[in-house]
């Protein structure tokens, strides 16, 4: 039930209203009546919770106060139309501390978000632990200008609640451009320093011009497109190659959120991938898996040889090197190596990495040069 009181003062051309619902809502609004003697806003002020609300001092509606949940998808969607005139197209500014934010697939917690209108643009102000920073969004975004996020912080956390499929991704061509700068960027708990994108419209979707992140120990550079395949599955087609390089093999692990029981001085890294649908997080998991199965700490539970440097310290190695062809959630390499002081060990096989099963060969020698020949004769 509702408790609601409202106050009305009135004249010809002139209607002004305040009043409020329980505790959750406040308003002043006034009306005046156009030469065709239809009414519409003037100016008007919302106040969420229980704080009363403030003169409105410009034209339009404000927002002002404190919200428990908000989706920010169907505040934007309050944009669409520009500048055709009724209550929604009034919306001029909102400032308000939000507990649960949702946007875009991402559930945020306690930020405080500021909305402003402007000619062709909203003007989106967050601040709060996972974003700070500004993000321009057009009116049309079906048009060629970009959404642009200057951010000091982006964060993408992921949403708990969020469907883990979803029947059909969305249509890319649909989509409007990205253009991205952000001086910390990560994803869950995943950190990529820097980030710099470019992400342009093409006829059958997205496409990156510009794809880079930097960190102190690392630096990814990468390109990508989503693009529309009604043949697939999910409807469309993503698609990245990406090269990192990396000065400190730990620290650079350690930031990506991977503990693959490695430590080098130096890392070069190819991913060449696709999968149906659009981009997500998964593939990063997926990744790491790939990563994992590098680890020396795991070999002598599948080995019966005596190494007790590896039981010991870890197994000191030269270099690591190696392929693998993903497919169906199967991970298949011939040309697997560590070169190392003690022993040269080659592996070939496959690994599941959805159901973390290995089905492998492990050749061994003992300082007696490099067994990758070999273990390419034996695949």
């Amino acid at each position: 039930a509702l408790a609601a009181q409202m106050t009305v003062g009135r004249n010809a051309e002139r209607i002004d209203t305040s009043g409020g619902i329980d505790d959750d809502l406040r308003w002043q609004l006034g009306f005046v009546r156009d030469s065709n003697s239809t009414w519409d806003l003037d100016r008007g002020m919302l106040s969420l919770g229980d704080a009363p609300p403030p003169l409105a001092e410009t034209r339009g509606l404000h927002i002002r106060g404190n919200a428990t949940d908000i989706v920010f998808d169907d505040w934007l969607a309050l944009g669409d139309g520009g500048g055709n005139f009724g209550g929604v197209e009034r919306l001029r500014s909102v400032d308000v501390k939000v507990d649960r934010l949702r946007l875009f697939g991402q559930l945020v917690e306690d930020h405080q978000v500021r909305l402003d209108r402007s000619a062709r643009d909203w003007l989106v102000q967050f601040d709060g632990n996972d974003l700070v920073g500004a993000v321009f969004v057009p009116y049309d975004l079906s048009g060629d200008r970009p959404v642009v996020m200057d951010m000091e912080r982006l964060i993408l956390p992921g949403d708990p609640d969020a469907e883990e499929e979803p029947a059909e991704s969305p249509d890319p061509r649909e989509l409007p451009a990205l253009s991205i700068r952000a001086r910390e960027f990560g994803i869950g708990e995943r950190r990529f320093g820097a980030l710099e994108a470019e992400v342009q419209r093409v006829p059958d979707g997205l496409q990156t011009t510009t794809l880079i992140a930097v960190d102190d120990t690392f630096e990814i550079v990468a390109s990508g497109a989503w693009r529309h395949a009604p043949e697939e599955p999910f409807g469309s087609r993503t698609s990245l190659t990406a090269n990192l390089s990396s000065t400190d093999v730990g620290t650079t692990m350690d930031r990506l959120g991977y503990s693959p029981g490695l430590s080098g001085e130096e890392m070069s890294a190819l991913l060449d991938l696709s999968w149906s649908g659009g981009p997500g997080a998964d593939f990063l998991a997926g990744a790491g898996r790939v990563l994992g199965l590098v680890s020396i700490v795991a070999l002598p539970r599948r080995l019966s040889l005596d190494f007790s440097d590896v039981f010991e310290e870890g197994f000191g190695f030269d270099k690591i090197e190696g392929s693998f062809r993903l497919e169906d959630g199967e991970a298949y390499t011939c040309d697997l190596s560590l070169e190392a002081p003690a022993a040269d060990i080659a592996i070939i096989g496959r690994a599941s990495l959805a159901n973390r099963e290995y089905e492998q060969t492990a050749l061994i020698g003992a300082n007696f040069g490099n067994v990758l020949p070999v273990a390419a004769a034996v695949a």
